[in-house]
């Protein structure tokens, strides 16, 4: 059987490193800044979208006094502390050697990531990935983050390849939206830091990303 999916766009946090605990993290201690808190199931609704997004969220939700023009850069300032503490459980079980292997293939691979380019490279950099992955794309310039199909859409024009022969691999339920909007395959990853994530509308949902699911996909 010849391959089924000509591409393949990692989403970043939480889907190549574990890093949704420090994201979670940060958030509470901002929240907290401003005078309010937010559930669990609150945050998980947010999962995936960028930090203005999230707050101009929370203002309208919660009322809060501060401009949110001012949140993103503190949040990176926090987030940036807390990467350079530690990685926390460092890669995803799995994700290095899918990497590796797709790319061994000739798989055209793309980050397609919420996260400011500063960050995206700093982690790729740290783990040695950057050199596999022939786009990285950050919600940084986008007109509209996800769950807008966007990112994924300018994924694929930066990889040369039709959005329905593009698979996706995302943590959120906000991602999986814009995966789907752009008209990909979809391949939901249940990870248990990311909270309680709808990813009934990937086309496969798994509990790891270490078996054999994955490969059938392509080949």
């Amino acid at each position: 059987m010849g391959i089924r999916y000509k591409a393949a766009i990692f989403d970043m946090d939480g889907v190549i490193i574990d890093s949704e605990p420090m994201h979670r993290e940060v958030t509470y201690h901002l929240t907290k800044e401003l005078g309010f808190s937010i559930t669990d199931s609150e945050y998980d609704a947010l999962a995936g979208r960028i930090t203005s997004d999230t707050f101009q969220y929370l203002k309208e939700r919660h009322g809060f006094q501060a401009s949110v023009e001012g949140i993103p850069g503190r949040y990176d300032k926090l987030y940036m502390e807390r990467l350079r503490e530690g990685f926390g459980d460092k890669l995803i079980p799995g994700v290095g050697p899918l990497i590796e292997s797709l790319h061994a293939d000739g798989i055209p691979l793309a980050v397609a990531s919420s996260a400011p380019m500063k960050f995206i490279e700093m982690i790729l950099n740290t783990f040695k990935l950057l050199a596999y992955f022939d786009a990285v794309v950050s919600c940084d310039k986008l007109a509209r983050p996800k769950p807008a199909p966007d990112i994924f859409l300018e994924a694929a024009g930066r990889l040369g390849v039709l959005p329905e022969y593009c698979m996706v691999i995302e943590d959120s339920e906000n991602g999986v939206a814009a995966a789907k909007a752009a008209g990909m395959y979809c391949v939901g990853f249940r990870n248990p830091a990311s909270g309680a994530q709808d990813l009934t509308r990937a086309d496969l949902v798994l509990d790891s990303l270490t078996g054999e699911d994955l490969r059938r996909l392509w080949v």
